[in-house]
């Protein structure tokens, strides 16, 4: 049996360079039981972005997640993060 999670991520960069990347923090629990996952941009349905396993500490795992693209200075994005878990 598996369970998905789904998070929204608005990522609103108020830097002065493009920001091309997002550190996403999950629950320890729910990556000890993490079969999968995915992340996408709003709006392009069809590109998956590159998420690598960065560590974990005694309460959360952490993710970067790489966005090609980018979001510029003054933008925002937002990120659909699903985690399957069994």
């Amino acid at each position: 049996m598996f369970c998905e999670v789904t998070n929204h991520v608005t990522i609103h960069n108020k830097g002065d360079s493009t920001a091309s990347k997002y550190f996403y923090t999950m629950p320890l629990d729910n990556h000890e039981k993490l079969a999968h996952i995915y992340a996408k941009v709003e709006g392009d349905n069809i590109n998956l972005l590159d998420i690598d396993f960065v560590e974990t500490t005694e309460n959360y795992a952490l993710y970067k997640i790489k966005m090609p693209r980018g979001v510029k200075p003054g933008n925002e994005s937002i990120l659909h993060i699903t985690e399957v878990l069994s």
